[in-house]
């Protein structure tokens, strides 16, 4: 714990600074150690621990990462600690110490904005993805501080840099969790999030060897369209990015022909770039026009029926599609 207090001049600067990344390091190291430590750790008073060393160190990049660090592992799969660090106000100081790091260029490997992001900028996001999934209150919180903002940038920032794969598939899952919240998907809407989105998937053209990232595009854009399906506007702004075509492509990628553990290996028995991907189509697929460019795209709309049902996405997914393709025949809105 460090709350910013105590000694003087450089060296105590120095020393406080280190504890408190050390501090939060031991956290992390503890629950990778045994995960049955992040209850035990959260019941200990870490997550206030973490907020307060992120609230006295603003926009320095070592405390920064490890408490970013921290509050992933205190998070993940833990209700009770993502409500003890939104509580602690965590959200907003995520938001807040990685908006410091952009202004003081630590947010991009060699500081400048025309530079790849850093380290720190895939921190955040991997903090952000844990903090927010399955918790509603924080990802208000994180609309509240602005996270949408901070996202959309670096959405924008991954479909400049596609080859960063870790940083882009953080970045769209952020943008997945956050989109389950409709504030969230109005922000990232109106912030040029969709079109980020798009250009990560067309630049991944179906998958590729970094199949995740273009299945975290398409969980991300699926989440913007379902999130109000009383109001077609996001749908209809992807088809006219073509977005359907996409999803298209991705499933008659090899890399959507296997389960995701590979053939023989056992394990899973879908894919998540097959499910990501037919979910689109599904969702998409609600639309006259969507369903005709997506047909037109498979060759036929039998041809499209067929490419999903044989897929590896999973059997919901799959029946989702079923229903939303049998509308063409019932139209004869289809090629």
């Amino acid at each position: 714990d460090d709350g910013g207090g105590g000694g003087g001049g450089g060296s105590g600067r120095r020393f406080r600074l280190a504890k408190a990344a050390l501090g939060a390091e031991t956290v992390s190291l503890l629950v990778q150690a045994n995960p049955g430590n992040r209850a035990a750790l959260g019941a200990a008073g870490a997550c206030q621990a973490v907020a307060r060393a992120l609230r006295a160190h603003v926009g320095v990049p070592g405390v920064f990462n490890a408490c970013c660090l921290a509050t992933r592992d205190l998070a993940k799969e833990n209700t009770e600690n993502k409500a003890a660090l939104g509580a602690a106000g965590v959200c907003g100081l995520l938001v807040e110490g990685a908006l410091a790091l952009r202004r003081g260029g630590n947010a991009t490997a060699g500081g400048g904005g025309g530079q790849a992001p850093s380290h720190a900028s895939a921190y955040w996001l991997c903090a952000l993805v844990h903090l927010a999934e399955g918790s509603r209150e924080n990802q208000r919180r994180l609309f509240r501080a602005g996270a949408c903002d901070l996202l959309a940038a670096d959405l924008k920032q991954a479909a400049a840099w596609p080859r960063l794969a870790v940083f882009t598939t953080f970045a769209a899952q952020g943008a997945a969790t956050l989109a389950n919240e409709a504030r969230n998907v109005d922000a990232l809407a109106h912030n040029g999030g969709m079109e980020a989105l798009a250009e990560v998937l067309r630049r991944h053209g179906g998958g590729g060897r970094e199949r995740s990232v273009a299945a975290c595009c398409l969980g991300a854009m699926c989440n913007l369209i379902t999130s109000d399906m009383d109001d077609p506007q996001n749908a209809y702004a992807l088809t006219k990015l073509g977005v359907g075509e996409l999803a298209v492509e991705a499933l008659q990628s090899p890399y959507a022909q296997g389960p995701e553990s590979g053939p023989g290996r056992g394990g899973s028995t879908t894919n998540n770039l097959a499910t990501g991907a037919a979910h689109m189509v599904a969702v998409l697929g609600v639309h006259p026009d969507s369903r005709k460019r997506m047909a037109r795209a498979a060759g036929n709309v039998g041809r499209l029926s067929r490419l999903v049902a044989n897929s590896y996405a999973t059997e919901n997914i799959k029946a989702m599609a079923k229903v939303t393709l049998r509308l063409q025949y019932r139209e004869g809105s289809y090629p």
